[in-house]
């Protein structure tokens, strides 16, 4: 099993006219391999659910959730 974190920071910053603010994200993942050749993982994008801009007037994604079955050659 692996287990991993993210935390992604950024301080205040100017975008053109304007000024966005300073933002923390915080993603996990884990990942279990059934057998040699098939896995299952499972990634939480920003955990707390936290509104940030990455450029100003443009939507950033909210939480997002992903579950993935995988097959690789051993």
């Amino acid at each position: 099993m692996r287990v991993g974190g993210e935390w992604i920071v950024s301080g205040q910053r100017s975008d053109y006219d304007s000024t966005l603010a300073g933002y923390g994200v915080m993603n996990l993942s884990a990942r279990y391999d059934i057998t040699k050749a098939w896995y299952v993982s499972a990634r939480i994008d920003n955990l707390f659910d936290r509104n940030y801009e990455l450029a100003s007037s443009y939507n950033t994604p909210r939480r997002g959730a992903y579950v993935t079955l995988g097959w690789h050659l051993s």
